[in-house]
């Protein structure tokens, strides 16, 4: 074996007057051995010879080397444009090694004619990662959260490595598979598990959401748990339905250390108050924590609208006697 490959990133951009943009493929595992890797490129709104100058080809990984560029060359021209895309995509690996995700790069090439505005830092959003795309599979939720704290994985053993779907033990779902599986445990000990993600760059290391605000770390090759990613316990309300819901880790971690977690929480300024001031508990409150609170911000929303949608500022208007009677 000479490892397990893949790219390091699976979106890139590139300034148009820069001469090259370079794709960075690495190397996990066995580095006892060469690796030959080969690689397409393909055009999406890029036109090859015209945006950049770049073909199909071949790179080797010697004994030892873990990471190597693709370089493809940018055209700069004088047109103002759009941003346009090409994608790199590795095709095949030597017999010795193992294909994993991602193989596919998005390259955007930023028009210095027109300019792309910088997003905000860190991004308010972040793109939905697909949970199990190092380990070749599909992301599985369970449909219910009464299920048993441990975290299965469905192996093919006819091609293991092109047919692995792991889930959360209770009723998850099994699709996705040609043929029945055997079901191997891999994860015990958990309390509730509701989402989970595989470390980008490292295979082996398991980020795992527990209803009630634990975020877990759990390394498969040495089948032990690491120290919690953070403990969220004391502010998630975990009440029936509720909790710590989803997770999900930046598109470039842990280069941008960011791990995004859905959560329900009880406002801070409800601690120590009681009634509809205090905190939501097991019923359900409105986020302000007074009636005249929840009337001003009902106005405020209602007269927002009033210009572009008065239709539906009149029926908040007749609504709001009716919603707001709660709160009195």
């Amino acid at each position: 074996m000479t490892g397990t490959i893949f790219l390091e990133e699976s979106e890139l951009s590139v300034a148009e007057p820069n001469a090259f943009v370079y794709v960075p493929i690495v190397r996990t595992g066995d580095l006892s051995g060469t690796a030959v890797i080969q690689y397409g490129i393909t055009a999406n709104t890029a036109t090859p010879g015209v945006d950049y100058i770049g073909t199909d080809g071949t790179v080797t990984m010697e004994i030892g080397q873990d990471r190597i560029l693709v370089p493809i060359q940018i055209v700069n021209d004088t047109q103002a444009e759009p941003t346009e895309t090409f994608t790199l995509s590795i095709v095949n690996v030597d017999a010795g090694s193992t294909l994993l995700f991602p193989r596919t790069a998005r390259i955007d090439i930023l028009d210095d004619e027109n300019p792309v505005v910088d997003p905000p830092n860190p991004p308010l959003t972040s793109a939905y990662l697909d949970v199990l795309r190092r380990v070749a599979a599909r992301r599985h939720r369970p449909d219910h959260i009464e299920h048993v704290g441990r975290i299965d994985v469905l192996v093919d053993d006819d091609d293991p490595a092109a047919c692995v779907v792991a889930r959360m033990t209770g009723r998850g779902e099994e699709a996705g598979l040609a043929r029945m599986p055997r079901i191997q445990p891999v994860i015990t000990g958990l309390s509730q598990p509701m989402a989970f993600e595989f470390a980008l760059q490292d295979s082996s290391v398991l980020y795992i959401a527990e209803k009630g605000g634990r975020i877990r770390v759990f390394d498969t090759d040495t089948g032990s748990f690491l120290p919690d990613f953070v403990n969220l316990t004391a502010k998630v309300n975990n009440i029936q339905d509720r909790g710590l819901i989803d997770i999900a880790l930046h598109p470039n971690f842990p280069a941008t250390p960011y791990l995004y977690a859905f959560y329900v929480a009880d406002p801070p300024d409800t601690v120590g108050r009681t009634g509809h001031s205090g905190p939501d508990g097991a019923g359900n409150r409105f986020a302000q924590n007074d009636a005249e609170a929840a009337r001003t911000q009902w106005r405020q929303v209602a007269d927002q609208l009033r210009p572009r949608v008065p239709k539906l500022a009149a029926m908040m208007d007749e609504a709001e006697a009716d919603v707001l009677a709660y709160m009195s």
